[in-house]
C-alpha cells in the first residue's frame, strides 16, 4: 500500500490489542466493520464492540487531524490475492516443517523419554 507518511506526534499504548486497533481506527477515521480481522476479533470477544467501551485519557476524535486514504497500486494486488486464496496459502500451512514434531512439543511429558 502506498501513502504519504503523516507525523502525528502521538503514542498509542494499550494492554488490549483489539482496543488499540479500534482506537487507531477512530483516529484514522476508519470503519472497523470494514476490517475483516477486527470484525472476527469482535465476534469472538477478543476486541471491544465499540470505541465507547475503551477507557482513554483523551477524546480520540481530537487527534483526527488528517484524512487517511488507502491507496493500492497494481503490485499490491498480488499478495492480496494470495492472502485471500486458500489454494495459494495451503502449501505454506501443509508443509512438513509447519507441523511441530513430538520431540519439540511444548507440553510436558509429551514426546519426551526419560
Amino acid at each position: 500500500m502506498i501513502g504519504e507518511p503523516v507525523r502525528m506526534d502521538l503514542l498509542i499504548a494499550a494492554d488490549d490489542v483489539g482496543a488499540g486497533s479500534l482506537a487507531c481506527c477512530e483516529i484514522m477515521g476508519g470503519d472497523p466493520r470494514r476490517i475483516r480481522h477486527l470484525r472476527l476479533a469482535q465476534s469472538v470477544g477478543m476486541a471491544p464492540r465499540s470505541v465507547e467501551a475503551i477507557r482513554v485519557n483523551a477524546e480520540l476524535r481530537s487527534f483526527r487531524t488528517h484524512r487517511f486514504r488507502l491507496e493500492r497500486t497494481a503490485i499490491n494486488y498480488i499478495p492480496l490475492m494470495a492472502f485471500h486464496s486458500r489454494t495459494l496459502t495451503s502449501p505454506d500451512y501443509s508443509r512438513i516443517s509447519a507441523t511441530p514434531s513430538p520431540a519439540t512439543s511444548p507440553i510436558e511429558g509429551e514426546g519426551h523419554t526419560s
